[in-house]
C-alpha cells in the first residue's frame, strides 16, 4: 500500500512540474540567421534548381528543403511554431519564424530567418551585429555557405568603439571551414565560438539543433560539439570520428 501511495505522490508531482514548465516563460532566446543556397550568386558546388534558387525559401536546400531549418524544425516533437513572421520582414529577409524548444532547461525562444542568397555581405553583417548587441539573444548562429570565402566583409565598426561589446554571447557558424574564417572576428567580439567547422560540411539542420539543445541545458562546449558531430554523422552516413573532426571534438 505504501509503494502505491508513493508511486501516486511521484507521478503527481512529475505532472504539476510538467505544467509548470509548459508555462514557464523563456529563459534563453537564439537568432539564427540562415542564407538561401544560390547556384547563381555564391560559390557553391551547384545543387538542382528548386533547391539552389536564393530567392525561392520554401524549397531551397538550407530553408524549406527537408533537412532545412523551417522544415526539420517543424517535424521535431520538441519544437512549437508560436508565429509565422512572414509579415512586415526586415530589408532582405524572406521568411521568419518564431519557435519554442522544450528542453531539460525549461523553453528556448528561437527566432529564425531566410536571408535571400544574393545578399550574403549584408547578412553576414547582420550576424556580426547581432553579436556585438549588448543585450538580446544569447546564442547568435550563421547558417548556410561561408560567404567569406567569396569576399570581403569588413569587422563591425562597433568592435573599435566598444572592445568585447558581445562578451557573454555564443557564437555558431554552421558553413564550410568556418573555424578559420568567422573564428577571428567572433572573438574580437568577445563571443564564444562554440561550434565551428574545420573542413568542408552541409549546414543541415540536424547537427544544429542538437548543438541549441545542448548549449540551453548548460552542457559544456565538448558536449555541444558532440551533439552536432552525433547528428552530422547519422544523417550524412559518415563515420563519427570524421564528424568529431569536423566540428573540434577532442579525444
Amino acid at each position: 500500500m505504501r509503494k502505491i501511495i508513493r508511486i501516486i505522490i511521484v507521478t503527481f508531482a512529475l505532472i504539476l512540474g510538467m505544467v509548470a514548465h509548459a508555462d514557464e516563460a523563456p529563459k534563453k532566446n537564439v537568432h539564427i540567421i540562415v542564407v538561401l543556397a544560390d547556384n547563381t550568386n555564391q560559390g557553391i558546388v551547384p545543387v538542382p534548381d528548386k533547391l539552389g534558387d536564393g530567392m525561392v525559401p520554401g524549397t531551397n536546400l538550407y530553408w524549406g528543403a527537408l533537412y532545412g531549418v523551417k522544415s526539420y524544425f517543424k517535424r521535431q516533437d520538441t519544437i512549437t511554431t508560436i508565429k509565422d513572421k512572414s509579415s512586415a520582414l526586415p530589408k532582405n529577409v524572406l521568411e521568419q519564424l518564431d519557435f519554442i524548444l522544450k528542453t531539460d532547461n525549461g523553453p528556448v525562444a528561437i527566432h529564425a530567418e531566410a536571408w535571400r542568397g544574393d545578399k550574403m555581405g549584408l547578412a553576414i553583417r547582420s550576424y556580426y551585429k547581432k553579436l556585438a548587441e549588448p543585450n538580446g539573444p544569447g546564442l547568435v548562429a550563421f547558417v548556410g555557405h561561408n560567404g567569406l570565402m567569396d569576399t570581403y566583409v569588413p569587422k563591425p565598426i562597433s568592435i573599435a568603439g566598444r572592445p568585447k561589446p558581445g562578451k557573454g554571447k555564443t557564437a555558431m557558424v554552421l558553413a564550410c571551414q568556418s573555424d578559420s574564417y568567422f573564428t577571428p572576428v567572433i572573438r574580437d567580439l568577445g563571443a564564444n565560438p562554440v561550434l565551428m567547422t574545420k573542413g568542408n560540411m552541409a549546414p543541415e539542420a540536424y547537427s544544429l539543433l542538437p548543438a541549441i539543445k545542448a548549449w540551453a541545458e548548460d552542457k559544456p562546449v565538448s558536449d555541444i560539439r558532440k551533439s552536432a558531430a552525433i547528428g552530422y554523422a547519422k544523417y550524412q552516413k559518415i563515420p563519427l570520428r570524421n564528424a568529431n573532426w569536423l566540428f573540434g571534438v577532442k579525444k
